[in-house]
């Protein structure tokens, strides 16, 4: 950034076209963006680039499995559920210098969900359906469809449901005191709830 600021802004046009001159522009803190600090957040996501391509394997179930209770965390500390599980990849087939072909995957629920095992759990089944063959660069998981989250009617496994969410509570609370490390569900590291920026 400091870089930027201190170079030829002409230069930097005659590189980088407008872009350019738009970096400078934020390097000196000039943004004619609107920040809405109200905006009702669209999606919550998570994703990660791999140092490595990789093809199916331990890795990157984990990372999946990661990322969704990484977004199922966020959601429960802002008192939310979603809908629809996306994955998202990132192919390791070049299709340009720098650009690499992205494939999507989504499943809406029936119910919406905070619970890391249960998006986890879509996000997998996403991605037994294209592993087959495929190389990743990036592997990402989002959930939509946000609403607020409401007391549940009470169903058939409502036990279950009580004790799933006793479980997320009490894990919400140990990473946030201890940090991702204290526990894991599975072999997962859980990360504690961090504010993102809507999207």
């Amino acid at each position: 950034i400091g870089a930027l600021a201190d170079a030829d802004p002409t230069r930097l046009e005659q590189e980088l076209g407008q872009f350019g001159i738009g970096l400078w522009a934020l390097a000196h803190g000039h943004d004619s963006g609107i920040v809405d600090p109200d905006r009702q957040r669209q999606s919550y996501g998570e994703e990660e680039t791999f140092e490595r391509d990789l093809r199916d394997g331990p890795l990157v179930r984990r990372t999946i499995a990661a990322h969704a209770e990484a977004v199922a965390a966020r959601l429960r500390a802002d008192g939310c559920r979603g809908r629809t599980v996306t994955l998202k990849l990132k192919l390791a087939q070049r299709i340009a210098p720098g650009k690499y072909p992205v494939l999507t995957r989504r499943r809406t629920l029936a119910l919406p969900a905070d619970d890391g095992a249960a998006i986890a759990d879509v996000a997998l089944q996403l991605w037994n359906g294209i592993r087959s063959g495929s190389v990743v660069r990036l592997i990402g998981v989002s959930v939509s469809g946000i609403e607020p989250t409401t007391p549940a009617q009470l169903g058939l496994f409502s036990a279950v449901d009580s004790r799933r969410t006793a479980l997320n509570t009490a894990l919400d609370q140990l990473t946030a005191r201890f940090g991702g490390t204290v526990v894991t569900r599975g072999d997962v590291p859980l990360k504690p709830a961090t504010r993102r920026h809507a999207s």
